[in-house]
């Protein structure tokens, strides 16, 4: 870990989704696709409660459903929340009569899927709707359960997302390994800049849904995809400038017995400098020195990386992060007990004339040597070459990566105070 101030920093239309009991048409068609991906394990707390039924729970019973008829399906009306409601009790009417539920047009935004989510061997059908909201830039979601009983189709389940949230429908699929397929689903609620999305899973228990994430998982912009049972979310960060550059980050979302639960998490290979460097403060406070150097040494030397420059002069960044790895390189020299490789270091900051914009590195650098030449100490080495006006510039331009990277403080200048102590 980098320090408690680095650590904090590393750190809709209405959407409608209703589900229909058993076979309505002939043959199943496929889920929809979703985009492949791939990819810290975490404690799972309590499974959350069941969201509510908003229709008298049933058991599933062999589904009789109606018999297929060349019915026209109904149309929206308008498509707001009254014309959507209304939409949905015809839609209803039109099922029961046998009408295949692929006829029904869909906007952009909305989806049909089927699985058997209630263990009687009979297809659900989902669908996602989006409902506007005149007074909301984007709409709010309602989950709907319909099944086939008596030859009838009912609604078996019913959930309101909420005004300003949307739902996405994922997938349908068995991630809870019992050999019926659960409801993945979306809610999400957008900003001035950005959407965030709260991933869900629900199996059916019997009368209603129950909740089967182990805990509240919000993501940016998220594409989501399925391998090997687990529900895989990308992300490319957060959508405004103020957030700074950021890293395609991967994260597995799997069944441990008890909850879907975060199993893995990736982040991409670097594209900009800074994160080269921060990769190696990361390697560096877990204690992975070989990875630190090679972090380190990528930042100095990979012509390939990217400046980013959002906060200031392009030209600039390159040679404070060279500065700041051979710095790094010192302490992590320092921490090995290699005192060449201190030297070989120092002599690399050393060499910075007063006209650079990294020279205050220099004086961090200088203060650090001094101290440990002397005394042969690490934390003392530390103490002293933080302990001055330059560390505050430092941390200015450390700083200026946005608020979707590290937040430094004055003691994560020197990465060794970072390490746990009794």
């Amino acid at each position: 870990m980098v320090g408690a101030g680095l650590l904090r920093g590393v750190g809709l239309g209405l959407g409608l989704a209703i589900l229909l009991g058993c076979s309505l048409f002939a043959g199943t068609p496929p889920v929809a696709e979703v985009p492949e991906v791939t990819v810290a394990v975490i404690d799972t707390p309590t499974v959350a409660a069941a969201p509510p039924a908003t229709h008298p729970a049933t058991s599933p019973t062999p589904q009789i459903c109606p018999v297929p008829s060349d019915d026209a399906p109904p149309q929206r009306e308008s498509d707001d929340l009254e014309g959507t409601e209304s939409f949905i009790a015809a839609l209803q009417g039109y099922l029961t009569r046998g009408g295949d539920p692929e006829r029904v047009s869909l906007g952009d935004q909305e989806a049909l899927l089927q699985a058997d989510l209630t263990g009687d061997e009979g297809l659900e059908t989902v669908y996602s709707f989006v409902a506007g909201r005149p007074d909301q830039a984007f709409g709010e979601g309602l989950l709907v359960v319909f099944s086939c009983r008596a030859g009838e189709v009912i609604p078996l389940f019913k959930y309101d997302a909420g005004e300003g949230n949307a739902l996405e429908l994922i997938a349908l699929e068995d991630l809870t390994e019992d050999g019926v397929a659960d409801l993945a689903f979306s809610q999400y609620t957008c900003g001035a800049h950005t959407c965030w999305h709260t991933p869900n899973v629900w199996s059916w228990a019997g009368g209603e849904f129950a909740d089967r994430m182990g805990s509240t998982l919000q993501v940016p912009y998220p594409t989501y995809g399925l391998e090997d049972g687990s529900l895989v979310i990308a992300s490319a960060g957060q959508g405004s400038v103020g957030a700074g550059p950021q890293r395609l980050m991967t994260i597995t979302l799997a069944w441990n017995g008890n909850a879907i639960t975060v199993t893995a998490e990736s982040v991409a290979p670097p594209t900009y400098r800074y994160h080269a460097f921060l990769d190696g403060d990361r390697a560096l406070t877990s204690g992975d020195l070989m990875s630190a150097e090679a972090a380190y040494r990528s930042a100095i030397e990979d012509d390939a990386l990217e400046s980013w420059g959002g906060f200031g002069k392009l030209e600039d960044e390159r040679p404070w992060l060279e500065a700041l790895s051979w710095w790094r390189l010192m302490i992590l020299n320092a921490s090995a007990g290699q005192d060449d490789g201190i030297e070989t270091a120092y002599a690399m900051v050393a060499g910075l004339d007063p006209s650079m914009p990294a020279y205050p590195v220099r004086t961090l650098a200088e203060r650090f040597q001094r101290s440990y030449r002397r005394d042969q100490s690490l934390l003392a080495a530390c103490d002293y070459a933080i302990d001055t006006d330059e560390a505050e510039l430092v941390l200015g331009f450390l700083n200026g990566f946005g608020y979707a990277n590290p937040f430094y403080e004055v003691q994560d200048l020197c990465p060794s105070y970072a390490f746990p102590r009794d």
